[in-house]
C-alpha cells in the first residue's frame, strides 16, 4: 500500500494526473478485505495511511507555494488541487474505514472475552467468575452480585443459572446467610448441592 502511493505521488510529481488517480484507485482495492486481518495488520494500515496523508498536506503546502511564487499558473494549481484533494479525502475516508473496524474488532474481542467471563463448568470456577464479577462491578452484597450475574446472562455449563435448580438453591442459601462468604466455601457448597449432599 505505501509504495503504490509512493508511485502516485511521483507521478503526481511528474504531471501524470490520470496516472496518478488509476494507481491510487487501486491502493484503495488492495486495502478493501480488512475482515481478515489482525489487529496487528489493521494498526500497520493506519500507519501506512497516517504517512501518506502527511505526504498529501505537504504536497499542497508545496503546490500553494509554487502557485504564489508564479511557478505554476492557475489552471495546472486548480488541477493539481482537485486531484491532491480527491487523494486527502480518500485517504481520510479509509482511514476512519479502518480504524472503525479495528474498533469494531476490539469491542468483538472484549464481547467473546467477556462472554467467557460468564460461563463456568465446576463449582470452583463458578465461585471465582462470580467473585470477580462482584469485584469488578464493586458490589458488596453477593446476592446482589449473584442476581446482576444472572441478569447478565451468567450460565452453569448449557443452563442458564437464573433457570438452573441447582444455582437457584445456591443463591437461597446466599441470601440466608448474613455473614461474608469466601469463595472456597461458595464452591464448597455448590459441590455439596450437585453432588445431592446438600
Amino acid at each position: 500500500m505505501k509504495d503504490l502511493l509512493h508511485i502516485a505521488s511521483l507521478l503526481d510529481d511528474f504531471g501524470q494526473f490520470h496516472l496518478s488517480d488509476k494507481l491510487f484507485k487501486i491502493a484503495q482495492q488492495v486495502q478493501g478485505n480488512f475482515g481478515q486481518l489482525t489487529i496487528t495488520e489493521q494498526n500497520r494500515k493506519l500507519e501506512e495511511l497516517n504517512y501518506a496523508m502527511r505526504q498529501n498536506t505537504q504536497k499542497i503546502k508545496d503546490l500553494m507555494a509554487s502557485y504564489k511564487n508564479g511557478s505554476i499558473r492557475f489552471d495546472q494549481f486548480k488541477q493539481m488541487g482537485q486531484n491532491l484533494n480527491q487523494q486527502a479525502n480518500a485517504l481520510m475516508a479509509e482511514y476512519k474505514r479502518i480504524e472503525q473496524q479495528s474498533n469494531n474488532f476490539t469491542l468483538q474481542a472484549q464481547n467473546q472475552q467477556q462472554g467467557k467471563n460468564l460461563i463456568s463448568n465446576s463449582p470452583e470456577e463458578f465461585a471465582k467468575k462470580l467473585i470477580d464479577f462482584k469485584e469488578e462491578y464493586n458490589i458488596t452484597n453477593l446476592g446482589q452480585a449473584f442476581d446482576m450475574y444472572a441478569r447478565s446472562g451468567a450460565m452453569y455449563g448449557n443452563n442458564p443459572i437464573s433457570r438452573d435448580p441447582r444455582l437457584q438453591k445456591l443463591y437461597q442459601k446466599i441470601l440466608q446467610t448474613p455473614r461474608f462468604i469466601y469463595e472456597q466455601e461458595l464452591a464448597s457448597e455448590l459441590s455439596k448441592i450437585i453432588s445431592g449432599r446438600e
